[in-house]
């Protein structure tokens, strides 16, 4: 029972892979191979999460597999493992991996520019002098002035 079992999923997977691979655009990069859409989108869909090359191409199934409506996420998952390991050539592979490396390398710029916009913005305020009602308090928080 256990051997018919795993020899049908065997079958659906690859009956699975073969219709992927029909469809043909599981090859391509995503958003025409832009970074900078890519990461916009990323940062909208999760802001937290480092993109990876196999994860975009596992996207890529994931929609695929809508438009075949599977959703067994166990067979997509298990595609994605073949595919990306015994039918995508190492040039594919690059391609994918190239392109989340350059989305992560804008969020990360990105990232920075605010957080430098932040601490500029927090040092502007340093000169801004703190209003206090006691003569001590206001050396404490605005120094003292020598002449």
């Amino acid at each position: 029972m256990y051997s018919q079992k795993g020899q049908n999923l065997r079958s659906r997977k690859h009956d699975f892979i073969n219709k992927l691979i029909a469809c043909g655009n599981i090859y391509q990069l995503p958003y025409n191979n832009n970074a900078s859409i890519l990461a916009a989108n990323a940062i909208i869909e999760s802001p937290t999460k480092i993109l990876t090359g196999k994860g975009l191409f596992q996207k890529r199934i994931e929609r695929q597999a809508q438009k075949l409506r599977k959703h067994d996420k166990y067979l997509i998952n298990s595609a994605t493992e073949s595919i990306w390991n015994l039918r995508l050539t190492s040039i594919q592979r690059d391609g994918f991996e190239s392109l989340a490396n350059e989305a992560n390398n804008i969020i990360q710029n990105r990232a920075r520019s605010y957080a430098d916009d932040d601490m500029s913005n927090m040092m502007m305020r340093i000169s801004t002098p703190q209003v206090t009602n006691h003569p001590f308090g206001n050396c404490i928080y605005n120094g003292i002035d020598f002449p």
